[in-house]
């Protein structure tokens, strides 16, 4: 079984995720990166999420429909899957039945819900798993303020270890 890994990152983070769980995962998987027509800004962000916009996608020639399983990988902006890859979702929803989405984002108690949901409504079937790494964690005191604009580093990564490492056993397993 192969896996397709998807992701879409503004800020760099969950680009570092999406190359980390594709080298462990290695040969079992194919990466590839979701890019919009427009470059992505603060205000297209905002406009997107105020007027639940969806981006057009650069044109791609990639066999989704021959993938056994998903995983996709995205910010999440005010509570909700980031704009670029809910159009990807969109366009490659009849492909998709089973998959699972991880994340690098700020961090909202009730959020996984709230995304779960909104992935089931976006593809018309449960996601196996959905997990939140939230940069809040790294973060301390004053500087939580800074969540949106967080540049996270490679080294940093390693504090979500074990999250990371639970989401790839949990994937291996699900190929054996």
């Amino acid at each position: 079984m192969k896996t397709f890994i998807a992701y879409y990152s503004f800020s760099h983070n969950n680009e570092l995720l999406a190359k980390e769980i594709h080298s462990r995962l290695g040969d079992k998987s194919d990466l590839f990166e979701i890019r919009t027509l427009r470059k992505r800004t603060g205000l297209s962000i905002f406009l997107d999420i105020l007027f639940h916009r969806v981006p057009e996608l650069s044109r791609f020639e990639y066999p989704v429909h021959q993938y056994d399983y998903y995983i996709f990988i995205a910010p999440v902006w005010a509570g909700r899957v980031a704009s670029p890859l809910k159009s990807f979702l969109v366009s490659q929803k009849d492909f998709i039945k089973n998959y699972s989405f991880i994340t690098v984002c700020g961090g909202a108690k009730g959020q996984k819900e709230k995304l779960e949901s909104e992935l089931i409504s976006l593809l018309d079937c449960k996601p196996r798993k959905v997990i939140e790494l939230w940069v809040s964690k790294l973060l301390k005191g004053n500087d939580k303020r800074q969540v949106t604009n967080y540049r996270m580093t490679a080294n940093e990564l390693d504090f979500f270890e074990k999250e990371v490492d639970a989401f790839v056993n949990g994937e291996m397993s699900y190929h054996l």
